[in-house]
């Protein structure tokens, strides 16, 4: 019985055989996941935790081509960044798929203000503007008013930015 491992080594061997299987098995889930320290604000885009629906269903490009909020509809909607789109019409879907980046807000939709602040604070869709050509969203319209007034917000918010991400993908 000299050739059997005794049972401190099976013990170890099985553990890292163990290991080594989740590891393997668990991959393709991580690959496919969105990496949560990307500062690229589509990896952070806020959404409604229940349904998966980005900016809680309201349609990216609507702000900019209609200046104002639009809810989507299930019938024009888009899986992109493992979260679901909506658009009002066929359209507007058609620009999304063209150039996501475009309509992709400030900060994943997450307060600008509240960025410059040093935290990462989901915004209520229907309180934007269209700041230097992109979209910003706002909490409240105290922090929309504030931006609004003070230009060195959006800078600070930038610059603040990694450190935001590194913090609530550390949570």
């Amino acid at each position: 019985m000299a050739h059997f491992l005794d049972m401190r080594e099976r013990n170890g061997f099985f553990t890292a055989l163990f290991c080594a299987v989740l590891l393997i098995s668990a991959w393709p889930i991580h690959a496919a996941t969105e990496n949560v320290f990307s500062l690229n604000p589509a990896s952070h885009v806020i959404s409604d935790d229940q349904s998966g629906l980005a900016l809680f269903g309201y349609d990216p490009v609507a702000y900019h081509t209609d200046n104002k909020a639009v809810e989507g509809s299930a019938e024009f909607q888009l899986l992109h960044k493992t979260l679901v789109w909506r658009f009002k019409s066929r359209a507007n879907l058609a620009a999304f798929q063209a150039d996501p980046m475009a309509y992709m807000p400030l900060f994943g939709g997450h307060d600008p203000f509240a960025v410059s602040q040093g935290l990462m604070t989901v915004s209520d869709p229907r309180n934007f503007m269209i700041f230097e050509g992109s979209l910003a969203m706002f909490r409240s319209q105290e922090n929309h008013d504030h931006f609004k007034s003070t230009k060195d917000i959006y800078k600070t918010a930038l610059s603040r930015w990694p450190t935001v991400v590194r913090q609530h993908a550390s949570h």
